[in-house]
């Protein structure tokens, strides 16, 4: 009961009827304080969250961008490259030697050379028999050396560049 009033015409069952509205609107209020407490505290929560996952996506993102301007220069393709050991352009005199051209080979470049695909029987055996291998390289060249039998048929050779 809120207080006593004493006024005139004001019966008290009006009186306990305003009471009773009073203390109903004070119920209503405090539960919707609570529920508006409540909500302040999930909107905060949420914010925070969503706070987060920004930071979490940002961190994502620059690791992403790190990595892929790592590997950006490590995974470029192998270049294949054809040239011929030609039998009149070895020099004169053991052990022979013999530089043929390779676009897009630099003096650092890795790579490996080995006998083409298509070579005949013939060529085969004169590489074998030719003990060749790789004396030096420069920009755009290698001279391979024969350390064995003088190659007298052109030898097809592939040169491979690794990226």
């Amino acid at each position: 009961m809120i207080g006593t009033v004493n006024s005139p015409g004001v019966s008290k069952r009006q009186l306990e009827a305003v009471e009773a509205i009073a203390e109903s609107a004070k119920t209503t209020a405090t539960s919707a304080l609570s529920t508006a407490g409540s909500a302040n505290t999930t909107a905060s929560s949420a914010l925070t969250t969503a706070k987060s996952a920004q930071t979490t996506a940002n961190e994502t993102k620059e690791t992403v961008e790190s990595l892929a301007e790592s590997l950006e220069d490590k995974a470029n393709q192998s270049v294949s490259v054809s040239a011929t050991l030609s039998s009149g352009g070895w020099s004169s005199g053991s052990p022979y030697t013999q530089t043929v051209s390779v676009a897009g080979l630099s003096a650092d470049s890795n790579g490996m050379v080995g006998i083409a695909q298509g070579a005949t029987e013939s060529q085969r055996v004169a590489a074998q028999n030719a003990c060749l291998s790789v004396a030096s390289q420069a920009k755009e060249s290698l001279t391979i050396v024969a350390d064995g039998t003088l190659p007298t048929v052109d030898i097809p050779i592939t040169i491979v560049i690794i990226g």
